[in-house]
């Protein structure tokens, strides 16, 4: 295959080698080659990017919940805990005590 270049014999990709212009032709060839591509896969995935978001949040929103509820009972516990000492403590619960011997000594 004779490209127009005389050179050396003994060089393996004198086959191989382009004109200036040729190798910009090409390279805007896999330019547009490599948009449209992109254009294709962006438009066939937009309408999909949904449902695969969700697939991929799913078990870490379901692990959050869990979380969220055994914390928020952890909380409700200890502040009905917090509470109920409060009101043990106080000095009309002291005073409204069910047994009326201790209030006669």
């Amino acid at each position: 295959m004779s490209n127009g270049f005389s050179g050396d014999p003994d060089d393996y990709f004198q086959e191989t080698r382009m004109s200036f212009g040729t190798t910009f032709e090409d390279l805007r060839k896999h330019l547009w080659r490599a948009v449209y591509g992109f254009l294709a896969a962006m438009v066939l995935s937009l309408p999909l990017g949904k449902y695969v978001l969700d697939g991929i949040t799913a078990p870490v929103k379901q692990q959050l919940d869990r979380y969220y509820d055994r914390r928020m009972a952890k909380v409700l516990h200890e502040k009905k805990d917090q509470w109920i000492a409060s009101i043990r403590a106080t000095p009309f619960r002291k005073m409204c005590s069910s047994r009326p011997a201790a209030r006669r000594r």
